[in-house]
């Protein structure tokens, strides 16, 4: 096994998410660890996770007078804000392929490990414990403030891919007078302020570094290469969002969101097929429409599979009747 570093880059956030995801198809291809972090041009941005319904998370006909861009990306998890800031991504050929003793409940807790040695490389330390992001150091239990917030993604064959995003200025929460009422009912971040790369005193941290020291950390032989090499066929990329459906299609018929530990489970109906997504991390290829057949072997974070097949059983059982 070799870890592939690719050189660190300023790109738009559109450009970062899509640089990102194009890791998992290089993570699989070349059975090697991929880690790439890319330095945010600043402008305020929403993204939302890759299953988040849009109106469940935002009021939608607020946001274009806010001046806020609204991003979905190709990781589960929950949705954040961003002004700039910093994309750090690890992509592995497989759940275990650095940590043996992965399984589906450890699964973030032991592989956003080389992502934490490498913020702690750039000046900014950080500790994870649980749920969706990672918490500055020396602000622990209730008094912890989240640095960053994490995506995860698993593809059928087996490649992870690990994110973590940071904001240049303001806060990771989405802000009040954009959140709809259910994400405002949230308590992100166990209700404490975030904190962003300028409070930290870390408003141009050293990439190179960074990575140099998650490369350490994973222990693999190491090779630096440019971003071109990536194989930009297998690119999922960054969609603006402008629909309050969105991801599901415009006639889809909504039910009432499930509460979760994290904070909600979407669900709908598209014809007659049941469709669950929201906030938690988990494998995309096992929720959506697949939600019926998911495996609780598989990890996920945020919830348990029960859960997930509790809200499909609820959604098939009102199809052909009008939603609540």
């Amino acid at each position: 096994m070799r870890t592939i570093v690719v050189r660190p880059t300023h790109a738009s956030v559109e450009e970062a998410i899509t640089r990102s995801s194009a890791l998992l198809a290089a993570a699989h291809d070349e059975r090697t660890v991929v880690i790439s972090a890319s330095v945010l041009e600043p402008g305020p941005t929403v993204v939302l996770g890759a299953l988040q319904r849009a109106g469940r998370v935002l009021d939608l006909e607020e946001v274009g007078p806010a001046g806020v861009r609204v991003l979905r990306r190709p990781t589960t998890g929950t949705g954040f804000a961003l002004d700039g800031g910093l994309l750090v991504s690890l992509a592995l050929p497989s759940l275990d392929a650095v940590f043996s003793d992965v399984t589906p409940r450890t699964f973030l807790n032991r592989n956003v490990r080389p992502i934490m040695r490498g913020l702690d490389a750039a000046g900014l330390p950080c500790s994870y414990f649980g749920r969706e992001w990672l918490a500055a150091r020396g602000t622990s239990g209730a008094r912890a403030r989240a640095l960053a917030v994490l995506g995860f993604e698993l593809e059928p064959g087996g490649a992870a891919l690990f994110e973590a995003y940071l904001t240049l200025r303001g806060s990771l929460e989405i802000p009040g007078e954009i959140a709809s009422d259910l994400e405002r009912s949230c308590e992100r971040y166990r209700g404490r302020p975030t904190m962003s790369l300028e409070e930290a005193d870390r408003s141009s941290p050293d990439v190179e570094h960074l990575l140099a020291a998650m490369a350490e950390r994973i222990g693999f032989e190491t090779r630096w290469v440019s971003g071109h090499v990536i194989n930009t066929d297998a690119r999922r990329t960054a969609t603006p969002v402008t629909r309050e459906h969105d991801p599901i299609d415009a006639d889809a018929e909504l039910f009432e969101p499930k509460p979760i530990p994290i904070g909600f489970m979407d669900r709908a109906r598209v014809g007659r097929e049941s469709w669950v997504g929201g906030d938690m991390l988990g494998p995309s290829f096992a929720l959506g429409f697949a939600a019926s057949w998911s495996d609780p072997a598989l990890p996920m974070e945020g919830a348990v599979w029960g859960d997930v097949r509790r809200a499909d059983d609820m959604t098939q059982h009102h199809l052909g009747m009008r939603p609540r």
